[in-house]
Protein backbone atom coordinates (compact mmCIF):
# COMPACT_ATOMS: atom_id res chain seq x y z
CA UNK A 1 0.00 0.00 0.00
CA UNK A 2 1.36 3.38 -0.91
CA UNK A 3 2.00 5.98 1.73
CA UNK A 4 -0.89 8.38 2.28
CA UNK A 5 -0.96 12.03 3.23
CA UNK A 6 -2.98 13.74 5.93
CA UNK A 7 -4.84 16.11 3.66
CA UNK A 8 -8.61 15.91 3.43
CA UNK A 9 -8.13 15.73 -0.33
CA UNK A 10 -6.81 12.17 -0.04
CA UNK A 11 -10.36 10.81 0.11
CA UNK A 12 -10.97 9.55 -3.36
CA UNK A 13 -14.53 10.71 -3.78
CA UNK A 14 -15.76 11.42 -7.26
CA UNK A 15 -19.25 12.26 -8.39
CA UNK A 16 -20.25 9.65 -10.95
CA UNK A 17 -23.68 11.11 -11.42
CA UNK A 18 -25.87 13.31 -9.24
CA UNK A 19 -26.98 10.29 -7.20
CA UNK A 20 -23.87 8.11 -6.92
CA UNK A 21 -20.50 8.71 -5.24
CA UNK A 22 -17.36 6.61 -5.51
CA UNK A 23 -15.10 5.96 -2.54
CA UNK A 24 -11.96 3.86 -2.15
CA UNK A 25 -11.63 2.27 1.28
CA UNK A 26 -8.98 0.08 2.90
CA UNK A 27 -9.25 -2.94 5.20
CA UNK A 28 -6.53 -4.17 7.57
CA UNK A 29 -5.91 -7.40 9.48
CA UNK A 30 -3.05 -8.27 11.84
CA UNK A 31 -1.63 -11.77 12.18
CA UNK A 32 1.50 -13.32 13.65
CA UNK A 33 3.29 -15.51 11.15
CA UNK A 34 6.69 -16.43 9.75
CA UNK A 35 8.34 -14.83 6.77
CA UNK A 36 7.96 -17.94 4.59
CA UNK A 37 4.39 -18.83 5.62
CA UNK A 38 2.09 -18.82 2.58
CA UNK A 39 -1.63 -18.49 3.15
CA UNK A 40 -4.32 -16.22 1.84
CA UNK A 41 -6.84 -14.12 3.70
CA UNK A 42 -9.94 -13.16 1.75
CA UNK A 43 -13.04 -11.08 2.30
CA UNK A 44 -16.26 -12.53 0.88
CA UNK A 45 -19.09 -10.18 -0.06
CA UNK A 46 -22.50 -11.66 -0.73
CA UNK A 47 -20.85 -15.02 0.08
CA UNK A 48 -19.10 -15.39 -3.28
CA UNK A 49 -17.49 -12.09 -4.33
CA UNK A 50 -13.99 -12.31 -2.91
CA UNK A 51 -11.12 -9.90 -2.40
CA UNK A 52 -7.65 -11.00 -1.30
CA UNK A 53 -5.64 -9.26 1.40
CA UNK A 54 -2.02 -8.54 0.54
CA UNK A 55 0.70 -9.00 3.13
CA UNK A 56 2.03 -5.47 3.37
CA UNK A 57 4.03 -4.84 6.54
CA UNK A 58 6.28 -6.64 8.96
CA UNK A 59 6.75 -5.00 12.34
CA UNK A 60 10.01 -6.68 13.29
CA UNK A 61 12.32 -7.79 10.50
CA UNK A 62 14.80 -9.31 12.95
CA UNK A 63 12.43 -12.03 14.14
CA UNK A 64 11.33 -15.08 12.21
CA UNK A 65 7.88 -14.93 13.77
CA UNK A 66 6.42 -11.44 13.82
CA UNK A 67 3.14 -9.56 13.39
CA UNK A 68 2.30 -8.76 9.78
CA UNK A 69 -0.35 -6.42 8.52
CA UNK A 70 -2.56 -7.54 5.64
CA UNK A 71 -4.64 -5.11 3.63
CA UNK A 72 -6.82 -4.75 0.56
CA UNK A 73 -8.57 -1.82 -1.05
CA UNK A 74 -12.15 -1.73 -2.25
CA UNK A 75 -13.80 0.69 -4.67
CA UNK A 76 -17.28 1.44 -3.40
CA UNK A 77 -20.24 3.16 -4.95
CA UNK A 78 -22.61 4.93 -2.54
CA UNK A 79 -26.09 6.10 -3.47
CA UNK A 80 -28.21 8.81 -1.88
CA UNK A 81 -29.63 6.42 0.72
CA UNK A 82 -26.10 5.26 1.62
CA UNK A 83 -26.64 1.87 0.02
CA UNK A 84 -23.35 0.31 -1.04
CA UNK A 85 -22.38 -1.19 -4.39
CA UNK A 86 -19.32 -2.60 -6.08
CA UNK A 87 -18.50 -2.94 -9.76
CA UNK A 88 -19.02 -6.54 -10.74
CA UNK A 89 -19.23 -7.93 -14.28
CA UNK A 90 -19.89 -4.53 -15.83
CA UNK A 91 -22.69 -3.79 -13.41
CA UNK A 92 -23.26 -2.37 -9.92
CA UNK A 93 -23.78 -5.12 -7.38
CA UNK A 94 -25.37 -4.16 -4.03
CA UNK A 95 -23.46 -5.38 -0.96
CA UNK A 96 -24.16 -5.34 2.77
CA UNK A 97 -22.04 -7.62 4.93
CA UNK A 98 -18.86 -9.54 4.40
CA UNK A 99 -17.02 -12.43 6.06
CA UNK A 100 -13.37 -13.41 6.31
CA UNK A 101 -11.63 -16.65 5.44
CA UNK A 102 -8.04 -17.85 5.69
CA UNK A 103 -6.93 -20.52 3.21
CA UNK A 104 -3.74 -22.43 2.61
CA UNK A 105 -2.63 -25.05 0.16
CA UNK A 106 -2.46 -28.64 1.28
CA UNK A 107 1.14 -29.89 0.97
CA UNK A 108 1.80 -31.93 -2.19
CA UNK A 109 -1.62 -31.00 -3.59
CA UNK A 110 -1.08 -27.89 -5.64
CA UNK A 111 -4.66 -26.82 -6.31
CA UNK A 112 -6.44 -27.87 -3.13
CA UNK A 113 -6.94 -25.37 -0.30
CA UNK A 114 -7.89 -25.91 3.31
CA UNK A 115 -10.16 -23.18 4.69
CA UNK A 116 -10.50 -21.61 8.13
CA UNK A 117 -13.49 -19.33 8.56
CA UNK A 118 -14.17 -16.32 10.70
CA UNK A 119 -17.93 -16.54 11.17
CA UNK A 120 -18.54 -12.92 12.10
CA UNK A 121 -20.66 -10.92 9.68
CA UNK A 122 -19.02 -7.52 9.31
CA UNK A 123 -20.49 -4.33 7.94
CA UNK A 124 -18.99 -1.21 6.40
CA UNK A 125 -19.99 1.64 8.69
CA UNK A 126 -19.90 5.32 7.71
CA UNK A 127 -18.16 4.82 4.36
CA UNK A 128 -18.57 8.47 3.36
CA UNK A 129 -16.40 9.67 6.25
CA UNK A 130 -14.27 6.59 6.97
CA UNK A 131 -11.58 5.47 4.61
CA UNK A 132 -9.64 2.97 6.76
CA UNK A 133 -11.15 -0.04 8.51
CA UNK A 134 -8.97 -1.69 11.14
CA UNK A 135 -10.39 -5.14 11.84
CA UNK A 136 -10.32 -6.43 15.41
CA UNK A 137 -11.55 -9.64 16.92
CA UNK A 138 -10.69 -11.74 13.87
CA UNK A 139 -10.67 -15.43 14.81
CA UNK A 140 -10.16 -18.04 12.13
CA UNK A 141 -11.69 -21.22 13.50
CA UNK A 142 -10.04 -24.60 13.60
CA UNK A 143 -11.47 -26.99 11.03
CA UNK A 144 -11.96 -30.74 11.37
CA UNK A 145 -8.31 -31.45 10.60
CA UNK A 146 -6.08 -28.76 12.03
CA UNK A 147 -5.70 -25.17 13.21
CA UNK A 148 -5.10 -22.21 10.92
CA UNK A 149 -1.51 -21.21 10.21
CA UNK A 150 -0.11 -18.28 12.12
CA UNK A 151 -1.51 -16.86 15.34
CA UNK A 152 -3.90 -14.15 16.39
CA UNK A 153 -2.27 -10.97 17.62
CA UNK A 154 -3.56 -10.37 21.19
CA UNK A 155 -6.57 -8.08 21.09
CA UNK A 156 -5.14 -5.17 23.09
CA UNK A 157 -1.79 -5.44 21.31
CA UNK A 158 -3.66 -4.90 18.04
CA UNK A 159 -4.50 -1.41 19.27
CA UNK A 160 -0.79 -0.71 19.67
CA UNK A 161 0.21 -2.16 16.28
CA UNK A 162 -2.52 -0.42 14.31
CA UNK A 163 -1.54 2.84 16.00
CA UNK A 164 2.09 2.24 15.12
CA UNK A 165 1.11 1.55 11.51
CA UNK A 166 -0.65 4.92 11.42
CA UNK A 167 2.42 6.62 12.88
CA UNK A 168 4.80 4.85 10.51
CA UNK A 169 2.83 6.03 7.48
CA UNK A 170 2.05 9.42 9.05
CA UNK A 171 -1.69 8.85 8.63
CA UNK A 172 -2.34 11.00 11.70
CA UNK A 173 -5.79 12.18 10.60
CA UNK A 174 -7.06 8.59 10.64
CA UNK A 175 -6.21 7.86 14.27
CA UNK A 176 -9.63 9.02 15.45
CA UNK A 177 -11.24 6.48 13.09
CA UNK A 178 -9.13 3.77 14.73
CA UNK A 179 -10.27 4.96 18.16
CA UNK A 180 -13.93 4.85 17.17
CA UNK A 181 -13.65 1.38 15.63
CA UNK A 182 -11.73 0.02 18.61
CA UNK A 183 -14.17 1.42 21.17
CA UNK A 184 -17.11 0.01 19.22
CA UNK A 185 -15.61 -3.50 19.28
CA UNK A 186 -14.82 -3.23 23.00
CA UNK A 187 -18.39 -2.17 23.73
CA UNK A 188 -20.05 -4.75 21.48
CA UNK A 189 -17.96 -7.65 22.82
CA UNK A 190 -17.89 -6.42 26.42
CA UNK A 191 -14.12 -6.82 26.25
CA UNK A 192 -12.13 -6.52 29.48
CA UNK A 193 -8.40 -6.20 30.07
CA UNK A 194 -6.59 -8.78 32.20
CA UNK A 195 -3.14 -8.42 33.72
CA UNK A 196 -1.39 -10.58 31.13
CA UNK A 197 -2.90 -8.50 28.32
CA UNK A 198 -1.82 -5.31 30.08
CA UNK A 199 1.76 -6.59 30.05
CA UNK A 200 1.47 -7.84 26.44
CA UNK A 201 0.29 -4.40 25.36
CA UNK A 202 3.36 -2.68 26.79
CA UNK A 203 5.64 -5.40 25.44
CA UNK A 204 4.27 -4.62 21.97
CA UNK A 205 4.72 -0.90 22.61
CA UNK A 206 8.38 -1.17 23.51
CA UNK A 207 9.27 -3.93 21.02
CA UNK A 208 7.98 -2.16 17.90
CA UNK A 209 8.62 1.47 18.85
CA UNK A 210 11.43 1.89 16.31
CA UNK A 211 9.02 0.85 13.54
CA UNK A 212 6.44 3.39 14.70
CA UNK A 213 8.64 6.47 14.78
CA UNK A 214 11.11 6.63 11.89
CA UNK A 215 13.31 9.75 11.72
CA UNK A 216 10.89 11.59 9.43
CA UNK A 217 7.97 11.34 11.88
CA UNK A 218 6.85 14.39 13.85
CA UNK A 219 8.00 13.40 17.35
CA UNK A 220 5.51 15.57 19.22
CA UNK A 221 2.45 14.35 17.33
CA UNK A 222 3.65 10.75 17.63
CA UNK A 223 4.00 11.08 21.41
CA UNK A 224 0.56 12.65 21.66
CA UNK A 225 -1.01 9.78 19.71
CA UNK A 226 0.78 7.13 21.79
CA UNK A 227 -0.45 8.79 24.98
CA UNK A 228 -4.02 9.00 23.63
CA UNK A 229 -3.82 5.35 22.56
CA UNK A 230 -2.91 4.35 26.11
CA UNK A 231 -5.86 6.35 27.39
CA UNK A 232 -8.14 3.68 25.87
CA UNK A 233 -6.95 1.01 28.32
CA UNK A 234 -9.54 0.20 31.03
CA UNK A 235 -7.16 0.12 33.99
CA UNK A 236 -8.27 -1.44 37.28
CA UNK A 237 -6.58 -2.45 40.50
CA UNK A 238 -6.73 -6.07 39.31
CA UNK A 239 -5.10 -5.74 35.88
CA UNK A 240 -2.55 -3.06 36.79
CA UNK A 241 0.93 -4.57 37.09
CA UNK A 242 4.31 -3.02 37.84
CA UNK A 243 6.24 -6.29 37.91
CA UNK A 244 6.75 -6.21 34.13
CA UNK A 245 9.88 -4.38 33.04
CA UNK A 246 8.13 -3.64 29.72
CA UNK A 247 5.54 -1.52 31.56
CA UNK A 248 8.03 0.38 33.69
CA UNK A 249 10.76 0.84 31.07
CA UNK A 250 8.40 2.07 28.37
CA UNK A 251 6.83 4.49 30.83
CA UNK A 252 10.13 5.89 32.10
CA UNK A 253 11.38 6.43 28.56
CA UNK A 254 8.17 8.16 27.52
CA UNK A 255 8.11 10.36 30.62
CA UNK A 256 11.68 11.45 29.86
CA UNK A 257 10.61 12.38 26.33
CA UNK A 258 7.61 14.28 27.67
CA UNK A 259 9.89 16.30 29.95
CA UNK A 260 12.21 17.07 27.05
CA UNK A 261 9.46 18.15 24.63
CA UNK A 262 6.95 19.38 27.19
CA UNK A 263 5.79 22.67 25.65
CA UNK A 264 5.92 21.41 22.07
CA UNK A 265 3.97 18.29 23.00
CA UNK A 266 1.17 20.15 24.77
CA UNK A 267 0.96 22.62 21.90
CA UNK A 268 -0.31 19.76 19.70
CA UNK A 269 -3.14 18.79 22.08
CA UNK A 270 -6.52 20.12 20.96
CA UNK A 271 -9.71 20.33 23.00
CA UNK A 272 -11.02 17.14 21.36
CA UNK A 273 -7.68 15.38 22.00
CA UNK A 274 -7.67 16.22 25.69
CA UNK A 275 -9.90 13.54 27.34
CA UNK A 276 -7.94 10.56 25.97
CA UNK A 277 -4.62 12.40 26.27
CA UNK A 278 -5.40 13.16 29.92
CA UNK A 279 -6.37 9.54 30.65
CA UNK A 280 -3.23 8.22 28.98
CA UNK A 281 -0.96 10.73 30.67
CA UNK A 282 -2.38 10.00 34.12
CA UNK A 283 -1.65 6.30 33.56
CA UNK A 284 1.99 7.01 32.73
CA UNK A 285 2.30 9.43 35.64
CA UNK A 286 0.76 6.86 37.98
CA UNK A 287 3.15 4.13 36.82
CA UNK A 288 6.18 6.31 37.52
CA UNK A 289 4.78 7.64 40.81
CA UNK A 290 4.17 4.08 42.00
CA UNK A 291 7.50 2.67 40.85
CA UNK A 292 10.17 5.35 41.35
CA UNK A 293 10.96 8.00 44.01
CA UNK A 294 11.15 10.77 41.41
CA UNK A 295 9.70 14.27 41.22
CA UNK A 296 7.16 13.15 38.62
CA UNK A 297 4.41 15.38 39.96
CA UNK A 298 6.21 18.44 38.56
CA UNK A 299 4.81 17.47 35.15
CA UNK A 300 1.39 18.43 36.49
CA UNK A 301 2.49 21.72 38.01
CA UNK A 302 4.26 22.73 34.78
CA UNK A 303 1.02 22.93 32.83
CA UNK A 304 0.19 26.46 31.73
CA UNK A 305 -3.51 25.83 31.10
CA UNK A 306 -5.05 26.04 34.58
CA UNK A 307 -8.24 24.21 33.57
CA UNK A 308 -6.29 21.31 32.08
CA UNK A 309 -3.96 21.27 35.10
CA UNK A 310 -6.84 20.94 37.54
CA UNK A 311 -8.53 18.28 35.41
CA UNK A 312 -5.29 16.30 35.13
CA UNK A 313 -4.68 16.53 38.89
CA UNK A 314 -8.26 15.42 39.65
CA UNK A 315 -8.08 12.36 37.41
CA UNK A 316 -4.56 11.46 38.56
CA UNK A 317 -5.59 11.53 42.21
CA UNK A 318 -8.65 9.40 41.49
CA UNK A 319 -6.51 6.93 39.54
CA UNK A 320 -3.98 6.65 42.36
CA UNK A 321 -6.82 6.11 44.81
CA UNK A 322 -8.40 3.38 42.65
CA UNK A 323 -5.07 1.55 42.28
CA UNK A 324 -4.57 1.62 46.04
CA UNK A 325 -0.78 1.27 46.08
CA UNK A 326 1.75 3.23 48.13
CA UNK A 327 3.05 6.22 46.19
CA UNK A 328 6.84 6.42 45.96
CA UNK A 329 7.01 9.67 44.00
CA UNK A 330 8.45 12.72 45.72
CA UNK A 331 6.17 15.57 46.82
CA UNK A 332 3.19 13.96 45.11
CA UNK A 333 0.72 15.28 47.69
CA UNK A 334 1.40 18.78 46.39
CA UNK A 335 -1.42 18.10 43.90
CA UNK A 336 -3.84 18.43 46.83
CA UNK A 337 -3.52 22.19 46.39
CA UNK A 338 -4.48 21.86 42.70
CA UNK A 339 -7.40 19.43 42.74
CA UNK A 340 -10.99 20.42 43.44
CA UNK A 341 -11.44 20.49 47.20
CA UNK A 342 -14.67 18.50 46.94
CA UNK A 343 -12.84 15.41 45.67
CA UNK A 344 -10.29 15.29 48.48
CA UNK A 345 -10.96 12.43 50.89
CA UNK A 346 -9.24 10.84 53.84
CA UNK A 347 -9.07 7.60 51.86
CA UNK A 348 -6.61 9.19 49.45
CA UNK A 349 -4.24 9.78 52.36
CA UNK A 350 -3.95 6.01 52.77
CA UNK A 351 -1.67 6.09 49.72
CA UNK A 352 0.99 8.05 51.57
CA UNK A 353 2.42 5.19 53.67
CA UNK A 354 4.21 7.85 55.68
CA UNK A 355 3.13 9.55 58.90
CA UNK A 356 4.88 12.76 57.90
CA UNK A 357 3.21 12.88 54.49
CA UNK A 358 -0.14 11.89 55.99
CA UNK A 359 -0.08 14.63 58.62
CA UNK A 360 1.14 17.40 56.32
CA UNK A 361 -1.48 16.41 53.74
CA UNK A 362 -4.13 16.20 56.44
CA UNK A 363 -3.45 19.83 57.30
CA UNK A 364 -4.40 20.75 53.72
CA UNK A 365 -7.60 18.70 53.79
CA UNK A 366 -8.66 20.10 57.16
CA UNK A 367 -7.95 23.61 55.91
CA UNK A 368 -10.29 23.08 52.96
CA UNK A 369 -13.03 21.50 55.11
CA UNK A 370 -12.60 23.32 58.41
CA UNK A 371 -16.34 24.01 58.70
CA UNK A 372 -17.34 20.33 58.56
CA UNK A 373 -18.73 19.51 62.00
CA UNK A 374 -17.89 15.78 62.11
CA UNK A 375 -14.47 16.04 60.49
CA UNK A 376 -12.52 15.71 63.74
CA UNK A 377 -14.18 12.41 64.69
CA UNK A 378 -13.63 11.03 61.19
CA UNK A 379 -9.95 11.91 61.30
CA UNK A 380 -9.48 10.36 64.75
CA UNK A 381 -11.00 7.05 63.63
CA UNK A 382 -9.18 7.08 60.29
CA UNK A 383 -5.74 7.85 61.71
CA UNK A 384 -6.09 5.30 64.50
CA UNK A 385 -7.12 2.59 62.01
CA UNK A 386 -4.19 3.27 59.68
CA UNK A 387 -1.76 3.12 62.60
CA UNK A 388 -3.30 -0.15 63.79
CA UNK A 389 -3.11 -1.71 60.31
CA UNK A 390 0.52 -0.57 59.87
CA UNK A 391 -0.48 1.50 56.84
CA UNK A 392 1.45 4.33 58.48
CA UNK A 393 4.63 2.73 59.85
CA UNK A 394 6.07 4.14 63.06
CA UNK A 395 9.81 4.71 63.05
CA UNK A 396 12.35 7.05 64.60
CA UNK A 397 11.87 9.72 61.95
CA UNK A 398 8.08 9.74 62.30
CA UNK A 399 8.25 9.91 66.12
CA UNK A 400 10.57 12.92 65.96
CA UNK A 401 8.32 14.56 63.39
CA UNK A 402 5.17 14.06 65.48
CA UNK A 403 6.75 15.43 68.65
CA UNK A 404 7.81 18.59 66.84
CA UNK A 405 4.54 18.90 64.93
CA UNK A 406 2.47 18.73 68.11
CA UNK A 407 4.40 21.71 69.47
CA UNK A 408 3.41 23.95 66.55
CA UNK A 409 -0.12 24.65 67.80
CA UNK A 410 1.13 26.50 70.88
CA UNK A 411 3.33 28.70 68.68
CA UNK A 412 0.63 29.58 66.14
CA UNK A 413 -1.07 32.96 66.57
CA UNK A 414 -3.40 33.10 63.54
CA UNK A 415 -6.80 31.75 64.62
CA UNK A 416 -7.71 29.70 61.53
CA UNK A 417 -4.30 28.05 61.36
CA UNK A 418 -4.45 27.35 65.08
CA UNK A 419 -7.84 25.63 64.68
CA UNK A 420 -6.51 23.50 61.83
CA UNK A 421 -3.52 22.39 63.90
CA UNK A 422 -5.78 21.72 66.87
CA UNK A 423 -7.97 19.39 64.79
CA UNK A 424 -4.97 17.46 63.50
CA UNK A 425 -3.28 17.36 66.92
CA UNK A 426 -6.44 15.96 68.47
CA UNK A 427 -6.35 13.02 66.07
CA UNK A 428 -2.69 12.35 66.84
CA UNK A 429 -2.96 12.68 70.59
CA UNK A 430 -6.19 10.66 70.77
CA UNK A 431 -4.69 7.63 69.06
CA UNK A 432 -4.19 4.82 71.55
CA UNK A 433 -2.78 2.72 68.72
CA UNK A 434 -0.11 5.34 68.06
CA UNK A 435 1.06 5.34 71.68
CA UNK A 436 1.24 1.55 71.62
CA UNK A 437 3.16 1.45 68.32
CA UNK A 438 5.60 4.11 69.54
CA UNK A 439 6.33 2.08 72.65
CA UNK A 440 6.71 -1.14 70.65
CA UNK A 441 9.08 0.48 68.20
CA UNK A 442 11.30 2.13 70.80
CA UNK A 443 11.51 -0.97 72.96
CA UNK A 444 12.49 -3.08 69.95
CA UNK A 445 15.12 -0.64 68.70
CA UNK A 446 18.77 -1.68 68.59
CA UNK A 447 20.33 1.72 69.06
CA UNK A 448 23.43 2.84 67.17
CA UNK A 449 25.76 5.79 67.74
CA UNK A 450 24.02 7.73 64.97
CA UNK A 451 20.67 7.57 66.78
CA UNK A 452 21.76 9.01 70.14
CA UNK A 453 20.71 12.54 69.23
CA UNK A 454 17.20 11.46 68.25
CA UNK A 455 16.74 9.24 71.29
CA UNK A 456 17.94 12.05 73.54
CA UNK A 457 15.32 14.36 72.01
CA UNK A 458 12.63 11.72 72.57
CA UNK A 459 13.75 11.18 76.17
CA UNK A 460 13.58 14.92 76.79
CA UNK A 461 9.99 14.99 75.47
CA UNK A 462 8.57 12.13 77.55
CA UNK A 463 7.05 14.41 80.17
CA UNK A 464 5.33 16.71 77.66
CA UNK A 465 4.29 14.62 74.65
CA UNK A 466 1.09 12.54 74.65
CA UNK A 467 2.45 10.09 72.08
CA UNK A 468 5.15 9.06 74.61
CA UNK A 469 2.63 8.41 77.37
CA UNK A 470 3.50 4.70 77.59
CA UNK A 471 7.27 5.24 77.47
CA UNK A 472 9.27 5.23 80.71
CA UNK A 473 12.63 6.96 80.64
CA UNK A 474 14.48 4.56 82.92
CA UNK A 475 12.99 1.41 81.42
CA UNK A 476 13.61 2.52 77.85
CA UNK A 477 17.24 3.50 78.38
CA UNK A 478 18.09 0.29 80.24
CA UNK A 479 16.35 -1.70 77.52
CA UNK A 480 18.25 0.13 74.76
CA UNK A 481 21.55 -0.39 76.54
CA UNK A 482 20.93 -4.11 77.03
CA UNK A 483 20.03 -4.62 73.37
CA UNK A 484 22.89 -2.62 71.89
CA UNK A 485 25.65 -5.15 72.55
CA UNK A 486 26.55 -5.27 68.86
CA UNK A 487 27.49 -1.59 69.06
CA UNK A 488 29.49 -1.68 72.31
CA UNK A 489 32.72 0.29 72.02
CA UNK A 490 34.54 3.05 73.84
CA UNK A 491 32.94 5.65 71.58
CA UNK A 492 29.50 4.12 72.13
CA UNK A 493 29.75 4.32 75.95
CA UNK A 494 31.23 7.79 75.84
CA UNK A 495 28.40 9.08 73.62
CA UNK A 496 25.85 7.28 75.79
CA UNK A 497 27.19 9.06 78.85
CA UNK A 498 27.10 12.46 77.13
CA UNK A 499 23.61 11.86 75.78
CA UNK A 500 21.82 10.26 78.73
CA UNK A 501 23.84 10.57 81.95
CA UNK A 502 24.47 14.30 82.08
CA UNK A 503 21.23 14.80 83.99
CA UNK A 504 19.97 18.30 84.48
CA UNK A 505 16.57 17.35 85.93
CA UNK A 506 15.36 18.60 89.29
CA UNK A 507 16.95 16.53 92.01
CA UNK A 508 14.36 14.49 93.89
CA UNK A 509 13.95 10.95 95.11
CA UNK A 510 12.50 9.66 91.84
CA UNK A 511 15.06 11.32 89.59
CA UNK A 512 17.85 10.34 91.94
CA UNK A 513 16.75 6.70 91.82
CA UNK A 514 16.44 6.80 88.03
CA UNK A 515 19.91 8.29 87.67
CA UNK A 516 21.48 5.77 90.04
CA UNK A 517 19.92 2.88 88.10
CA UNK A 518 21.03 4.19 84.71
CA UNK A 519 24.54 4.92 85.95
CA UNK A 520 24.77 1.46 87.49
CA UNK A 521 23.66 -0.18 84.25
CA UNK A 522 26.14 1.85 82.18
CA UNK A 523 29.09 1.14 84.47
CA UNK A 524 28.32 -2.57 84.64
CA UNK A 525 28.59 -2.77 80.86
CA UNK A 526 31.91 -0.92 80.61
CA UNK A 527 33.43 -3.11 83.31
CA UNK A 528 32.97 -6.14 81.10
CA UNK A 529 35.68 -4.84 78.78
CA UNK A 530 39.02 -4.04 80.40
CA UNK A 531 40.11 -2.02 77.35
CA UNK A 532 36.96 0.12 77.37
CA UNK A 533 37.15 0.57 81.15
CA UNK A 534 40.74 1.85 80.96
CA UNK A 535 39.86 4.35 78.21
CA UNK A 536 36.88 5.64 80.18
CA UNK A 537 39.02 6.14 83.29
CA UNK A 538 41.68 7.94 81.28
CA UNK A 539 38.97 10.30 80.07
CA UNK A 540 37.23 10.65 83.44
CA UNK A 541 38.15 14.32 83.92
CA UNK A 542 36.47 15.21 80.64
CA UNK A 543 33.32 13.34 81.69
CA UNK A 544 33.21 15.00 85.11
CA UNK A 545 33.65 18.49 83.66
CA UNK A 546 30.78 17.93 81.22
CA UNK A 547 28.17 18.19 84.01
CA UNK A 548 26.14 21.34 84.50
CA UNK A 549 24.34 20.05 87.59
CA UNK A 550 26.71 19.70 90.54
CA UNK A 551 24.48 17.30 92.46
CA UNK A 552 24.44 14.75 89.65
CA UNK A 553 28.14 15.38 89.15
CA UNK A 554 28.83 14.38 92.76
CA UNK A 555 26.71 11.24 92.38
CA UNK A 556 28.75 10.30 89.32
CA UNK A 557 32.10 10.94 91.03
CA UNK A 558 31.12 8.92 94.08
CA UNK A 559 29.91 6.05 91.91
CA UNK A 560 33.07 5.94 89.80
CA UNK A 561 35.33 6.01 92.88
CA UNK A 562 33.47 3.03 94.32
CA UNK A 563 33.71 1.30 90.97
CA UNK A 564 37.49 1.68 90.94
CA UNK A 565 37.83 0.13 94.39
CA UNK A 566 35.68 -2.80 93.31
CA UNK A 567 37.96 -3.70 90.40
Amino acid sequence: MSKETNSGNDINQQIINPKLTSQTIYFYILRNTTVDEKFKIKAYFNNDIKYTFNRAEIFDEKKNNSPYIYCFELDLIIDEQDHLYIHYQNDLLPIENYRLRLSRKIPQIDRTFRDYNDDTFRSIDSPRSTKHYFLFNVNFAKNFVDSPPGENVPFWSQLCLYTYYILHHQMFDHFNALIDQFQKVVQETNRSLIREEFNDFFQSCITHLSYAIPPSTNQHIAEKIIIRMTGLLPITKVNFDLSSHFVVNFTLALIDDIKEHYDNLFATVSLSDWPLFRDGLTLYLAIELLSKPKDTIELVHQMKNEQYKKDLANILLKRLESLGRPVLGLNWTSIFTTVDSNILTLKQLELTRSIKTYVTSLVQIVGMNISEMELSDKIIRHFDRLIYEDCLPVDLESIIFLIKFLQMESLETEETSKNILKTVNTAIESSIQLRTKVKQYLYALKITNEQFKDIRFIISSIETSFILFLVNKRTLLIHLMNHANASYSYEFFKQWFCSFLLFNDEINDRNNKTYQDLLEDWSNKICKSYEIMIKIMMDIDHLINAFENEQYQLIFIHHMVNLCFQQ
